[in-house]
């Protein structure tokens, strides 16, 4: 499903236009991306855990040449469904 799929799914479940839909999207967006960089960690119950985790500097080989590469440290978000989530999706 893409945004724009998304946005238009909830208009019509919410019985609102698609522009208050996008405001709320959107809103819904910020709201995760904010708590993770502040706390570290999302939680939706029934959908899962958004947690940031920071990745170690390490030896990479460019696939190319075989040269190794170093790559640098970094944060990355990683989600982990939820049991109920899981269950239902097989």
């Amino acid at each position: 499903m893409t945004k724009v799929e998304m946005i238009r799914n909830v208009a019509r479940e919410a019985s609102i236009t698609n522009s208050a839909a996008e405001l709320a999207v959107n809103r819904i967006r910020d709201i995760i991306v904010d708590e993770v960089m502040n706390t570290g960690r999302f939680a939706l119950d029934g959908v899962g855990v958004f947690t940031l985790v920071e990745r170690a500097a390490r030896e990479g080989r460019n696939p190319q040449t075989g040269e190794a590469v170093r790559i640098p440290a970094k944060k990355v978000v990683k989600f982990r469904p939820a049991k109920s989530f899981k269950e239902v999706v097989g």
